[in-house]
């Protein structure tokens, strides 16, 4: 018997064109597949950045290639991006010292601004959206670009993302949504912690606002959709940030995926899959038709 993820792949390729290639990139070539229903002009771009605590995870992880297929069916081009990932971390034990080597902040962060900037000049509007450390990825490479002068998505889209290189106090009612028996896997402090060290390699990024930037001061955005799990300790982070842009003057929409846990689009075929590439895909399309009027 299929799987209920491998039975929803097979239905969400169906008249899709997917193609692997590379971009040029400052620290080398950045893989990259693109989604396009056949036949069909689309009506915006989506330049998208998969999770994986910013060390884990690719181009076939489901949260990038479900996610691809899922809204080229809605007839928007997806380009979905394989940053640099930074050394895979241990879980338990000491933590790391800094400083640490290799590939750490701003390398995946460049990747990002890179992989954007190559698809500029489409007559079609471009967007920029990530999930989880994709989406602190996505959200850092718009202050880049902000503060180059350069130009900025259309929008952008942040899926239950990490803005914070520590774990936000969540509000009473998150913190009742955490006791329940679906909150027992839910990150903690520990945990962002590690990753969050492990990404930004020295104590000076840790305080950054490049690397994580809801250390920012409220600033103005291009519309933004926070789509967020229901049950994730996360999704505090992810509110902190999204009041801080809307303080500063960028229309947020932010949406809660009812009864889902962190990670709901690596998820093809339930439920909370199906309803954030919905919310997803109507929020482009309404970006979209604002941009042609």
């Amino acid at each position: 018997m299929e799987s209920a993820a491998s039975g929803a792949m097979d239905r969400l390729t169906r008249g899709l064109s997917i193609d692997d290639g590379e971009l040029a990139g400052r620290h080398g070539a950045i893989p990259i597949r693109t989604y396009q229903a056949k036949n069909v002009e689309p009506i915006a771009t989506l330049v998208w950045a998969h999770g994986g605590a910013f060390a884990f995870g690719g181009l076939d992880q489901l949260e990038s290639h479900a996610v691809g297929a899922a809204i080229a069916q809605a007839n928007i081009r997806v380009i979905a991006v394989d940053y640099h990932l930074v050394p895979a971390m241990k879980w338990y034990g000491p933590q790391q010292k800094f400083p640490l080597s290799g590939t750490r902040f701003p390398i995946p962060v460049d990747d990002v601004v890179d992989a954007f900037r190559a698809v500029l000049g489409e007559a079609r509007p471009v967007l920029l959206g990530g999930a989880s450390a994709g989406a602190c990825l996505c959200a850092s490479a718009l202050r880049v670009l902000k503060k180059d002068g350069a130009q900025l998505p259309a929008a952008a889209i942040f899926a239950y993302g990490v803005f914070h290189p520590y774990l936000v106090k969540p509000d009473p009612e998150l913190r009742q949504r955490l006791r329940s028996l679906r909150g027992v896997f839910a990150f903690k402090q520990d945990q962002v912690d590690r990753f969050s060290r492990n990404y930004a390699g020295s104590e000076a990024a840790m305080h950054d606002p490049m690397a994580f930037p809801g250390l920012a001061e409220p600033e103005q955005m291009p519309p933004t959709l926070f789509l967020d799990a229901d049950v994730d300790s996360l999704r505090a982070s992810s509110t902190q940030y999204a009041l801080s842009l809307s303080q500063g003057g960028t229309d947020v929409t932010h949406t809660v995926v009812s009864n889902s846990v962190h990670g709901f689009l690596d998820r093809p075929g339930h439920p909370e899959f199906t309803a954030g590439i919905a919310a997803m895909a109507a929020w482009i399309k309404q970006v979209a038709h604002s941009v042609r009027e």
